[in-house]
Parts: structure tokens; C-alpha cells; sequence
């Protein structure tokens, strides 16, 4: 049997590259097809995986390409993709966008298997970027060019199910980079505060009233720092905020293009997340940094949501406004409650459960 290995991104491939290496200690054949340059990615790839390149390259992430050079570069991976003489009987791929489905479409692969790596909250809506996509699909759900799905936990399970994938094929397994993770509270006891902001990229969902909000939010954000010079405030772009933020003299931003989470996150003794908890929260709470979520008073949490007690919460931007500095450390020194952090996150041993039913598959075929 042979697998195919597709990720491009670093947090993603983690969690296909701890699979592909069970499997090759099992004897299996596992290639890995490398389309980082397209992504403007570069990370280790395990010498144990037979690595294909396709010579590819975009002078811009393919994300952020025009419709025009997404397409050339797509039929240019097409062409690639057909003329390696090697068949593939499973793909294993930690993403699954137009790049990972057009390869799987020229491959002709039945047998799919997807990581979800990000935590998702919510349907995801069909805007016009989708509805290219279904297009380009040949009208069909993306999530139809896979066989299992396996996520983070339930939440991420019923937002899948939400956004079309079928119930069946969906396990809340938890993923391997999150595999015997431990959360616990950690004090702080700096006398500087450095405040990371996990920024989001609200405008490339087409939620523009979400991103005026934030940047709303941020140019608070600079008063405050102005007028707390204790108090160090970097904000951490997403990858895919394009947005253009006013000059604000006292906040630094980082690009996440440019810089890792873990090289943004080693600068930081607390996080605050704004309006959506994303994944990247839950993975700076594992390294037992203190998290202070501002919720946004027009987003309608889900009860789970409301219900945690493993984020310190402000219940708005407004609320927020209230807190000066002392409040600030009391309420990042709040004693945390992780017993439910599993239904964002399923945090036990999710690699022998994904191998399984790899190897079933494989012992059925």
C-alpha cells in the first residue's frame, strides 16, 4: 500500500506527519508531495518520507493570488501531478483547499483521510470565495473527496456537520498535536506585563463589521498602552489579515506571515483573544499562559461557549474599557476550570485511534 502525505502548513503537517510516521514503522510507503513554496511555507520534512517536488513556485501565498494566477498555478500542479508515474492507494492530508482537492481530483483517490487541524465555532458561510470553490469542485462540497474526517472534539464535529460534511463521516478523534496535552493555570508574577493580541482576519471571511470592530478594539488598545507604560501591547496578525490598520504609536504589530505563533507567544506572560476562540488560543493555553477573552457583544456564543471556565472572560469590548491595570493581572490570576475543555479539544491519544481506521481501510482494500 502507498500513501500520499499533503499539508503545507507547519501546525497542519504535525498532525499528518506523527500518522505518516506510524505508518512507515509499519512498512508502508509514504511519499510526502511538497507545495509549501506555493504557501511561502519552509519546514522539516522526515527523511522518512519519499518527498516529491513539484517545482512550483507563486510570488505571493496562493491564498492571497487573483483568481487568474490561482487557476494557472492549479493547472501547472495538475500537469505535475499526472506525470508522476507513482499510484497512491490513500491520501492522508492535513489540508483541504483548491490545492489538496484539485490533487486529489487529478489522483482519482477514493480513499481520503483529513485532519481538521483548526478548531471551527460556527457554519461556515457561502461567500463568494466558497462559491468559486464549489464551482470549481464541479459543484460539490469539498468535504465529498473525503472518506474520514477526524477533528479536534465535538464542537469542530458539529460545525463540519454544519457546513456540509456528512455525519458519518466525521470522528471527534482530538488531533495528534494535541495528543496528552496538560492545561493547567499559571500565576502571573512579572512586574511588566507584555500582552500578546491573537489578531483575526475578519475581512477575508467577508465579516467587515467584525473588522471594524477590531480595529476598533486595537486603537483602544493603544490609548490604553499609552496610558499604562507598564503595560507592553503587540498585536499579532493573521496570516490572512490584509486589512490596513492606522498608525498606532504604541502598539508593535507582528505579521504572522513573517513570524511563528511560538516565536510571537515566547515574548508574552498573557494573551487576550478577541471575539472568536480560535484554536491558537487553546494551544497557547497548553503552554500555561494566562488567556483573557474579550467576547463580542454581537456574536451569539454557543452555550459550551458561555459555559467555560477554562478562558478568563470579558464579556465585551465595553466591559473591557473598565479594567485598569491591577483588575487586569487579578482577573489573569483567576483560578480556571479544564474539566470541559475537552469538548473544544479532545486532548487523550488520537494517533492509535486515526491508525486504526487507516489500517482498516487497508486491510479491507
Amino acid at each position: 500500500m502507498k500513501v500520499l502525505i499533503l499539508s503545507a502548513n507547519p501546525q497542519s503537517f504535525a498532525n499528518v506527519k506523527a500518522v505518516g510516521i506510524s505508518l512507515v514503522y509499519q512498512g508502508i510507503d509514504v511519499s510526502y508531495l511538497d507545495t509549501q513554496s506555493l504557501y511561502h511555507q519552509r519546514f522539516e520534512v522526515p527523511s522518512k518520507f519519499t518527498r516529491i517536488i513539484t517545482g512550483i513556485s507563486s510570488s505571493k501565498p496562493f491564498y492571497i493570488s487573483n483568481i487568474l494566477r490561482k487557476i494557472r498555478i492549479l493547472e501547472a500542479l495538475r500537469k505535475v501531478v499526472k506525470s508522476n508515474s507513482k499510484k497512491f492507494d490513500i491520501i492522508l492530508t492535513g489540508d483541504l483547499g483548491m490545492v489538496e482537492c484539485t490533487i486529489i481530483k487529478t489522483l482519482k483517490v477514493t480513499k481520503v483521510f483529513f485532519i481538521q487541524d483548526a478548531l471551527l465555532l460556527r457554519k461556515q458561510k457561502m461567500n463568494l470565495t466558497r462559491r468559486l470553490r464549489y464551482l470549481y469542485y464541479g459543484f460539490r462540497n469539498r468535504f465529498s473527496f473525503c472518506s474520514y474526517i477526524f477533528c479536534s472534539g465535538q464542537t469542530t464535529k458539529e460545525s463540519l456537520i454544519l457546513s456540509g460534511a456528512r455525519p458519518e463521516q466525521v470522528y471527534a478523534t482530538g488531533i495528534p498535536r494535541f495528543d496528552n496535552s496538560h492545561f493547567e493555570s499559571k500565576p502571573y508574577d512579572n512586574k511588566k506585563l507584555t500582552v500578546v493580541v491573537i489578531g483575526e482576519a475578519f475581512a477575508w471571511h467577508n465579516l467587515n463589521s467584525m473588522q471594524e470592530a477590531q480595529k476598533e478594539f486595537f486603537e483602544y488598545l493603544n490609548d490604553f498602552s499609552i496610558s499604562n507604560p507598564a503595560v507592553e501591547i503587540l498585536i499579532r496578525k493573521h496570516p490572512r489579515d490584509f486589512y490596513k490598520y492606522p498608525e498606532l504609536e504604541s502598539l508593535n504589530f507582528i505579521n504572522g506571515l513573517e513570524e511563528g505563533l511560538g516565536e510571537s507567544i515566547s515574548r508574552a506572560n498573557m494573551v487576550i483573544g478577541y471575539a472568536v476562540p480560535s484554536t491558537v488560543l487553546f494551544e497557547i493555553m497548553r503552554d500555561n499562559i494566562p488567556i483573557l477573552f474579550v467576547k463580542h457583544e454581537k456574536i451569539e456564543y454557543s452555550t459550551m461557549i458561555c459555559k467555560n471556565e477554562f478562558f478568563n472572560h470579558v464579556q465585551s469590548v465595553e466591559d473591557f474599557k473598565q479594567l485598569d491595570v491591577q483588575t487586569l493581572k487579578n482577573t489573569i490570576n483567576a483560578d480556571l476550570d479544564f474539566t470541559s475543555v475537552g469538548t473544544f479539544i479532545n486532548h487523550q491519544s488520537s494517533l492509535p485511534v486515526i491508525l486504526d481506521y487507516i489500517m482498516n481501510e487497508m486491510n479491507n482494500a
